[in-house]
């Protein structure tokens, strides 16, 4: 019995992880969208693909060694998030150089 629930809690858990990976890439869509700023849509792009990655890393850990794959895993993320942090600090000047977009303007006290 308990090992049946186990099974359905790894399918579940897992299932919720791929919408949440599906919904993080459409969101970080939709800001390069509106915002303009092509680092959004890189990182749409290649989250997925950096998400599903390390799981075939793990399985084919016996022909790369797993600190190998540890160490790849780490890589990826660190230059995705990178990409992230970089598209975040050019945000608020991608849309003051865009008129079309309305940034208010710093009020004087």
């Amino acid at each position: 019995m308990q090992l049946s629930f186990l099974k359905w809690l790894t399918n579940f858990v897992t299932t919720l992880g791929f919408v949440g990976i599906l919904y993080m890439s459409s969101s970080f869509d939709l800001t390069c969208k509106y915002t303009k700023v092509v680092l959004y849509r890189i990182f749409a792009f290649a989250n997925p693909i950096a998400q599903i990655i390390p799981l075939f890393l793990l399985l084919f850990s016996e022909v790369m060694g797993e600190l190998t794959a540890y160490i790849l895993f780490l890589a990826i993320f660190l230059s995705l998030y990178i990409i992230l942090m970089i598209a975040f600090y050019t945000t608020p000047t991608k849309m003051r150089e865009d008129e079309s977009i309305y940034v208010p303007s710093k009020k004087n006290p």
